[in-house]
């Protein structure tokens, strides 16, 4: 029940709570549905009733266009949440006085129903259809929202591979130039004079060959993010028809939410024994409706699907007439309501909640494949670098080596054939090593992953120096990795940082410390944690910390320093411990 009320008073200050859906909505149930009542049963009494019923629609609604700028201009949760209630208030009292005024002056007759009855009968459904709507809606926006957050850094991760692939491409041309050079400078110098100072001289380039292959292998694959363009694919599901997104409700949702808005009505008609005996026929009714929908449409799907949840409802909402005339006999054109609010409201509750969930497998998806990305390409980073890594120790062991060995035999006694044959195949054996060196798999460390994101966000990081011996084990650099990437990911997911914070330190107790700090908002059901933050090791806790959203793990490590104490990270963002690297 909580979650319930957090995501509704989450949307009511949410500053999208009045949007177009909210619109379309309340104009089928205000405008076509719930229509002033003349006592009539017939065609033309409804007309008469609907056309008055969306002139005042429209008439309503032009205030609320500046209702739902205001919301948008405020920048307080609760001041945003109060105009709201203030608006429905407004606008459940007026609607009774404005569709009165327009029957005297179109057609000089009287709507039926006393005005309290009314004003508690629109102000529930007003409740109750505008806040289900602005729930779902506000979740789904926030939900795009993040899903396009996530398709940016996806797409600068993907611009990071394709230069990595560039990358891996130059340092095997670089190797093999390196290597060729070398091995007709080699050939020269056995091809004439043979003295120290030419092999030295040899050596010096081979030395200087490999400074060159270092710095190749130390330069970055990213760029500043701030100067690197993005074009963010859309991630988001494909469209669907109407009729393909509709699926069986969740058991007593439509009915319950029905009788909750007639429930004012019904209390005025017949006192708390109708309301108890509308809820007696609406939630059976909806659940046998749910139990034929899920057998057929279990094998039926797409539009045919549709067609029969459409159907069904239907069915329910005349035998939802049925039951009414018996409960309260004489209702006239009112009577008629359930046969097309029970469907309309069923259709709606359905459409919303499918586009919910399909905003939300597409964040998951998203989210899940930035986290997957993010470790796979700092290991990828590293993988790209080991034929540079290792051809520099060939080159010092390799060449370098033998050339001080060669150059001795010069110098002294004098090299024979057999010297020079020795160092020409010496030589040769260490340069087609070279040229077979291929990309070895890495596991990626901290640094690389860092690396990683800094094409995506601006990362600063500071490591205090009892943890750097942490580090050296192997399983426990791998879980810091998984739970700064996970920092990482939410830093953009709960609010698109651009500049988020690392620290590690050690607590009291010796145990390693993993907090990861950046500006954001953390949504309103998030703090649990989803299941990335669930499967992380140690107690993993993300939080809304005044601006930023935090996340903090402290990490149980067998080979903690346990003479260090701790005296804890101050506020990342006003801390000079932080050091952007």
């Amino acid at each position: 029940m909580s979650t319930v009320v957090d995501a509704w008073w989450h949307a009511l200050g949410s500053g999208r709570f009045f949007t177009w859906w909210s619109a379309l909505v309340s104009f089928i149930i205000m405008g076509l549905l719930v229509v002033p009542d003349y006592g009539g049963t017939t065609l033309l009494s409804y007309a008469d009733a609907a056309i008055v019923s969306v002139l005042g629609w429209v008439l309503l609604a032009i205030p609320f266009l500046g209702v739902a700028g205001l919301e948008r201009r405020l920048h307080s949760h609760g001041a945003r949440a109060a105009i709201v209630l203030a608006a429905l208030v407004a606008v459940s009292a007026a609607r009774p006085l404005v569709n009165q005024s327009l029957s005297m002056w179109l057609f000089d007759e009287t709507t039926i129903g006393a005005w309290p009855v009314r004003f508690a009968t629109n102000l529930g459904i007003a409740l109750v259809g505008f806040s289900f709507v602005a729930v779902a809606t506000t979740q789904y926006y926030e939900d795009r929202q993040t899903t396009q957050w996530l398709a940016i850094a996806l797409a600068r991760m993907d611009a990071t591979r394709h230069r990595a692939a560039l990358y891996e491409a130059g340092a095997r041309r670089a190797i093999e130039h390196t290597v060729g050079g070398l091995r007709a400078q080699r050939d020269v110098l056995l091809r004439g004079e043979l003295t120290f100072e030419a092999v030295r001289a040899y050596a010096e380039l081979v030395r200087a060959a490999s400074h060159q292959l270092g710095d190749m292998a130390t330069t970055s694959l990213a760029t500043e993010p701030s100067t690197q363009p993005v074009v963010a694919a859309s991630i988001a599901p494909a469209h669907k028809p109407l009729l393909e997104r509709l699926s069986p409700t969740p058991v007593f949702c439509v009915g319950l939410i029905y009788v909750v808005m007639c429930a004012p009505f019904g209390f005025a008609a017949g006192g708390t024994v109708l309301v108890l005996a509308m809820f007696a026929v609406m939630l059976p009714l909806d659940a046998l409706v749910g139990v034929i929908l899920r057998a057929s449409m279990r094998r039926i799907t797409g539009a045919t699907g549709g067609l029969i949840f459409i159907g069904v409802w239907t069915l329910a909402g005349m035998a939802a007439v049925v039951a009414g005339d018996v409960l309260i006999p004489g209702l006239g054109i009112l009577g008629l309501v359930p046969s097309l609010a029970l469907p309309a409201a069923a259709i709606i509750i359905s459409a919303t909640i499918d586009a919910h969930r399909s905003a939300s497998r597409a964040e998951a998806r998203a989210t899940a494949t930035l986290a997957r990305n993010a470790l796979a390409l700092a290991e990828r980073a590293r993988t790209v670098r080991s034929p540079l890594e290792a051809a520099i120790g060939v080159l010092h062991g390799g060449v370098q080596g033998r050339c001080v060995i060669f150059a001795a035999r010069v110098d002294e006694p004098g090299a024979t054939p057999a010297d020079i044959a020795r160092f020409r195949t010496e030589t040769d054996a260490a340069f087609d090593e070279i040229i077979g060196l291929r990309p070895v798999p890495a596991p990626g460390d901290l640094e690389g992953l860092l690396a990683v994101w800094r094409d995506v966000v601006d990362v600063a990081s500071h490591f205090a120096s009892e943890v750097r011996p942490m580090l050296d084990d192997a399983v426990t650099q791998h879980h810091v990795c998984d739970i700064v990437n996970e920092g990482l990911v939410n830093a953009v997911k709960h609010g698109g940082a651009r500049h988020v914070q690392v620290g590690l330190d050690t607590t009291s107790d010796g145990n390693l410390r993993v907090r990861v700090t950046s500006p954001g908002v953390l949504a309103h059901a998030a703090s649990v944690g989803g299941r990335g933050i669930a499967a992380l090791p140690g107690a993993a806790h993300l939080s809304q910390r005044g601006a930023n959203v935090v996340l903090e793990v402290v990490l149980p490590t067998a080979d903690s320093v346990k003479s260090a104490t701790s005296v804890g990270l101050a506020d990342p963002l006003q801390s000079g411990h932080f050091v952007a690297r």
